[in-house]
């Protein structure tokens, strides 16, 4: 007997309840396999690591999940998987619960249910099934393919549909320090015709230890500036030096250990007129699959002086010529305007000038140092050394 108004409104709340369970619409779930960590083959252990799982959405109570068996197709031989992970997952709610890899059967098996009494509650939870974890073991190009064999879900009342498979493919993540690159060493850019010169250039591996293959373009003006010989260090085996389509050449070479690296560029300069050319250095192939995500090219000027060089410094030695004069370290456009560049020892410039008809650019205004002026009038260009002491 109810006894109170309260008892019936309690009463007729749980029997609400009741029918609205009863006649509830079941949903349709999308039943797809998660990747919970992307992979990056470069990192420690623990960033190499797969894990998976699969994923149906929000759970309701009145689909009457009790239980479930799933099974996954996998390829052993590109992802060891060995744990099984139920925290957080709608299996950390089962009494029962277990999961099998079966390697030569590529295949993953689990089974599972809310209660081995007989009578379950239905789960209701919005979280992955389960989730199994390894390691990527594979090469950089493989790829490992994760299906669904085979699903029951008993006493399940919503429709479930299965959704592709999930392709699990490592990366290489992109880090400051997986970079290749070079350095050109502080060594003497200056040459006059007939002349040679040899430049340094470091190799960068940064987080490598060696390179198998490594393949650099030097483009360089071949009308001023000739390649003799390209050579390494003790760390440096050459391959192959090629002429390439462009201005230039083509190097093969492999880095064997990262004990200072270097290439050896030997210039020979046969232009008897003033120029300055510029060398690049481009990384344009390498080994496949390197913990290697930046390739920055590198460049530098060689300075190539005219047979005869025109000194001046902080003496009063005058020049003249049809468009311009230098006084007493002052070059002065007289007839026609003049473009000036000025550039360190190491051929890097540092100020650009223009001058009109009766302009004056006093050079004795750098600092102590040695200078290469670059002036140009008339389409004739000259490059003068100024010291400054």
């Amino acid at each position: 007997m109810i006894s109170s108004r309260l008892e019936l409104k309690i009463f007729a709340l749980g029997l609400l309840i009741l029918l609205s369970n009863s006649f509830a619409e079941s949903k349709t779930y999308n039943l797809d396999i998660q990747d919970r960590n992307p992979i990056d083959l470069c990192g420690k252990e623990f960033q190499k690591q797969v894990i998976i799982a699969p994923y149906m959405g929000d759970i309701i109570e009145s689909d009457n999940l009790i239980g479930f068996e799933i099974s996954l197709n996998y390829d052993p031989e590109i992802v060891s998987m060995n744990q099984k992970l139920f925290i957080n997952t709608v299996s950390n709610y089962f009494e029962h619960k277990n999961i099998i890899f079966d390697v030569e059967r590529k295949e993953i098996v689990f089974d599972g249910i809310a209660s081995i009494k007989g009578n379950p509650n239905p789960i209701s939870v919005d979280l992955p099934l389960f989730a199994v974890a390894g390691d990527f073991i594979g090469d950089c190009d493989d790829e490992a393919l994760f299906t669904v064999n085979y699903i029951y879900f008993p006493e399940f009342k919503g429709e479930i549909e299965v959704q592709d498979g999930i392709t699990i493919k490592g990366d290489i993540v992109d880090k400051p320090t997986r970079e290749i690159s070079f350095k050109v060493l502080e060594t003497e850019r200056l040459i006059k015709k007939d002349s040679s010169l040899t430049v340094e250039v470091e190799l960068k591996l940064g987080e490598l230890n060696s390179l198998e293959f490594w393949k650099t373009e030097i483009s360089i003006d071949t009308d001023s500036l000739d390649i003799d010989n390209i050579t390494g260090s003790s760390s440096i085996e050459i391959l192959e030096v090629t002429k390439s389509e462009e201005d230039g050449y083509l190097v093969d070479f492999r880095v064997i250990d990262n004990e200072n690296p270097k290439l050896l560029i030997e210039l020979t300069s046969h232009k008897t007129d003033s120029s300055i050319v510029n060398i690049d250095l481009t990384t344009i192939e390498t080994t496949e699959c390197i913990c290697a995500t930046r390739f920055p090219s590198s460049s530098f000027n060689i300075i190539n002086l005219e047979t005869k060089v025109e000194d001046t410094n902080t003496t009063n030695i005058e020049y003249y010529s049809d468009s311009y004069e230098i006084v007493n370290g002052n070059i002065i456009a007289t007839k026609n305007s003049v473009d000036i560049e000025v550039f360190n020892i190491n051929g890097v410039l540092l100020e650009k000038k223009y001058c009109n008809i009766n302009q004056v650019y006093n050079t004795k205004q750098n600092k102590l140092g040695m200078y290469f002026i670059k002036i140009t009038s008339d389409n004739r260009t000259k490059i003068i050394k100024q010291i400054n002491n």
